[in-house]
């Protein structure tokens, strides 16, 4: 069974009892991305290093895989624009994903003001 305790670093936080007959254990977790992570496991206690270190890598991976995500829509996005030269709106998608990933415009997706 697990216990929604309020909030670590804005991030919803619960706890589950994971006590064995001879010793009261509990784990926390984190919800990320509309998924939870552990980020205190089997513990006697609160851990605060473990939970910061944890929350830390859950954090840098998310952080990863968005910025893979954006970088694979921008390739699209710029072969597209390259094959349809009057499209802006492309190259405005362009210009957000670019954006997104704090990019300088490449020659290819500049947008004509």
């Amino acid at each position: 069974m697990s216990d929604n305790y309020g909030q670590y670093y804005g991030f919803p936080l619960q706890s589950q009892d994971d006590s064995e007959p001879d010793c009261r254990r509990t784990s926390w977790s984190v919800k990320v991305d509309g998924e939870w992570h552990e980020i205190v496991c089997c513990s006697l206690d609160w851990r605060e290093a473990d939970a910061a270190d944890a929350l830390l890598k859950i954090l840098t991976r998310s952080k990863n895989r968005t910025e893979e995500l954006v970088n694979a829509a921008l390739v699209e996005a710029q072969g597209i624009a390259g094959n349809e030269p009057n499209n802006n709106r492309i190259r405005i998608v362009c210009k957000f994903l670019q954006e997104a990933l704090n990019m300088k415009q490449p020659k290819q997706c500049v947008i004509a003001s």
